[in-house]
């Protein structure tokens, strides 16, 4: 037994390092796909922020995310916010958190060229737009309004994704918040700040889906007449 423990016998420079780094070759095929799996779940948990498919308001999922960054911010620094109420500046920050997060996910391949100075793919649905990154790395549009007496906004509007769970909860916000008018007023507010390409369609599949519209636009129901009286028909 001791001669399998010779090193004992030496000084302490001599012995085995205790933290030698474990190579996969040897660990067993289980301890890897184990490893693999826990790194995989500590990424996903990294990703995700705030999940936002169970809104249903724009309202709601700001002030969350507002609750999520100011308990970071409680966490991390010395200088903590004991403020009930959020104020205008953390909730147009949470909104363009939002907006980078949707921009980042969707226009990825768009974003990496604007920043590397090349050209975007002829398959890109934004390319025709001209889009560009501002101060604050927001594709916007470069639009053909710059010498109109408009504000920044809508000369150069956002550009956010259709088939998107926030850009639906803009446009929804928006249609509730002009008392529930027509495609044509809600887009039409929408492209005050932002562009979303084939916004008509996502405009109308909101409305369709509005359940307040739904029961101002209901057809009455065609009853059947019933059998006149005796005393009428006498």
């Amino acid at each position: 037994m001791m001669a399998r423990h010779t090193w004992l016998k030496q000084t302490p420079d001599h012995w085995p390092n205790r933290h030698r780094t474990i190579l996969d070759s040897e660990l067993c095929s289980e301890e890897l796909e184990h490893r693999s799996s826990v790194h995989v779940t500590v990424t996903q948990q990294r990703e995700s922020l705030v999940d936002i498919n169970p809104f249903s308001s724009r309202k709601t999922l700001l002030k969350v995310t507002a609750c999520v960054f100011r308990f970071v911010n409680n966490v991390t620094n010395i200088n903590k916010s004991m403020n009930l109420y959020f104020t205008a500046d953390e909730v147009q920050n949470d909104e363009y958190f939002w907006i980078k997060y949707v921009q980042a996910e969707f226009y990825s391949a768009e974003i990496s060229a604007l920043r590397s100075n090349k050209q975007l793919r002829n398959s890109s649905e934004i390319k025709g737009l001209v889009p560009y990154l501002d101060e604050g790395c927001l594709l916007r549009i470069t639009g053909r309004l710059l010498e109109a007496e408009l504000c920044f906004g809508e000369k150069h509007p956002i550009i956010l994704p259709r088939r998107c769970k926030f850009t639906e909860l803009l446009a929804t916000r928006e249609h509730e918040r002009i008392g529930h008018c027509g495609a044509f007023a809600t887009l039409t507010q929408l492209r005050k700040k932002y562009w979303i390409p084939k916004g008509r369609q996502l405009v109308k599949t909101m409305i369709r889906i509005c359940l307040i519209c739904k029961k101002y636009n209901a057809e009455p129901a065609d009853q059947l007449s019933g059998q006149l009286p005796r005393d009428r028909i006498s």
